[in-house]
């Protein structure tokens, strides 16, 4: 058994060299709508998952993609790869708790415990 059900793909988040060429690329060219943008970041919608590109400096940033996991097992989720042996990697965001970790060949995974509206 896993270490915490994966409920689907929240996002894929790559690291981008220049936001503004970025932004145009996926907006003006692979015609996906802009969901919303700062200064080093920007999101993008493909159906109920999101694309997100993110500058070298963003915190948070590397190339991953990002499973929806139940908010309230994010903890555990934590908990059970560190018994594991992984280091812990976390990150506070203003709606949930996400934890990374990475494969075998050293790829990013983010598990992503997003609360849900009350």
């Amino acid at each position: 058994m896993g270490v915490s059900p994966v409920l689907g793909i929240h996002e894929i988040a790559f690291e981008v060299r220049d936001l503004e060429r970025s932004i145009a690329f996926y907006r003006d060219i692979l015609g996906l709508p802009l969901y919303s943008r700062g200064p080093q970041q920007a999101w993008f919608c493909i159906g109920t998952q999101r694309l997100a590109l993110f500058t070298q400096d963003r915190p948070g940033s590397g190339q991953h993609f990002a499973s929806l996991i139940p908010q309230e097992k994010a903890e555990q989720a934590r908990d059970a790869l560190i018994a594991h042996g992984f280091p812990e990697e976390t990150m506070q965001q203003d709606d949930g708790f996400s934890v990374y970790v990475r494969d075998p060949d050293g790829k990013k995974i983010e598990l992503y415990g997003k609360r849900t509206e009350v």
